[in-house]
């Protein structure tokens, strides 16, 4: 929203394994982006959205990694993960509950991944390319990078 009233700002948000940082974005970018955040806003309105935020993030951000240049190949990775990060998963006999399972309102109107699955190309972009765009990630190898920064 400071971006949208004109004031250029760059936000910094710190986890216990790095930091993101997210660089400013002209008002003209921010203005537009808001008003499709709230045209979408609206369309949810009279639908759930078919789309799962977490689900969504790890969907953009595999997409956005061109490590893999086989596109049909890049693609079927990156909806199974998105899928892995939407259903509940089971290792070594711990449970970890999915996306799906740990929000009530895709609980509620989504039964399965395939449900989203063909929404991603269109919704996900729509609501994530603007962060993806001036996301800078910085993570901290190790404890003693920290200490070594400090």
């Amino acid at each position: 929203c400071a971006c949208a009233s004109g004031l250029l700002t760059e936000s910094v948000m710190v986890g216990p394994d790095g930091c993101v940082s997210f660089s400013s974005i002209s008002q003209e970018k921010a203005l537009q982006h808001i008003q499709a955040l709230h045209q979408l806003y609206q369309q949810a309105w009279d639908k759930p959205m078919p789309l799962a935020c977490k689900t969504a993030s790890e969907w953009m951000g595999l997409m956005n990694n061109h490590h893999m240049e086989d596109i049909n190949q890049r693609n079927e990775y990156t909806y199974k993960k998105a899928q892995t990060v939407f259903n509940d998963q089971v290792r070594k006999g711990s449970r970890h509950l999915g996306e799906r399972n740990s929000t009530p309102i895709l609980r509620r109107h989504f039964d399965n991944f395939e449900q989203l699955r063909t929404h991603l190309p269109e919704l996900a972009p729509l609501l994530y390319q603007p962060l993806f765009d001036c996301v800078v990630m910085h993570p901290l190898n190790s404890v003693a990078t920290v200490e070594e920064e400090a």
